[in-house]
């Protein structure tokens, strides 16, 4: 039971930076996924 309420935690968590979410009425922007790649 432990595993599957920490596994939905992150998953939430995740979401939340994935899509926005607002704290303290300030918008969170969801996050840029940057790539660090050695190649052009």
């Amino acid at each position: 039971m432990y595993h599957y309420i920490l596994e939905s935690a992150k998953q939430t968590i995740d979401a939340a930076f994935t899509y926005g979410f607002t704290c303290n009425g300030k918008r969170i922007k969801k996050k840029e996924f940057i790539t660090n790649s050695t190649t052009d």
